[in-house]
């Protein structure tokens, strides 16, 4: 039986905010590579995660990820899939994951709903994650994939 494969985690986006934090908590309570997200300033992301930690900086990686251009999302998955072979004795799988953009346009009567701020957010929202799903889907474990009993 093979050893089991090794994990690493995904938070996107991860420039602010939640994402921000979240990235920084994984850093600081495991060891598994992070792989985190922004749509620009990548050096200033990477900068802020790291900000106060005493971690490898080895094991966060920064990569430009859009939810509304599906070319980022290809592009990031691509990376990953060199950095993180899914097969082999070296095999890897997505351990944790969280995609949260978010966008909101708060209307306060319907008068003010604007369809294409409704189509942005739905966009961002909605699908971004979707297309986060479509491109990181083959990191998921498989059923035959030998797991350490603690996986989650």
């Amino acid at each position: 039986m093979p050893p089991p494969s090794k994990p690493w985690a995904l938070v996107s986006p991860a420039s602010r905010g939640i994402g921000l934090q979240l990235a920084r908590r994984i850093l600081q309570t495991t060891n598994v590579p992070v792989v985190a997200t922004a749509r620009k300033e990548l050096d200033k992301t990477k900068k802020e995660i790291l900000n106060g930690l005493n971690i490898d900086e080895g094991r966060l990686d920064v990569l430009k990820v859009d939810v509304l251009d599906e070319a980022t999302i290809g592009s990031a998955a691509s990376h990953c899939a060199s950095q993180f072979p899914t097969k082999g004795d070296g095999a890897h799988h997505l351990h944790l994951t969280y995609l949260i953009p978010g966008l909101l346009f708060p209307e306060k009567s319907p008068r003010q709903i604007d369809a294409a701020s409704a189509l942005l957010t739905f966009q961002t929202n909605a699908l971004g994650p979707l297309l986060m799903l479509k491109h990181f889907s083959p990191f998921l474990s498989k059923k035959s994939t030998p797991l350490p009993k603690r996986a989650r």
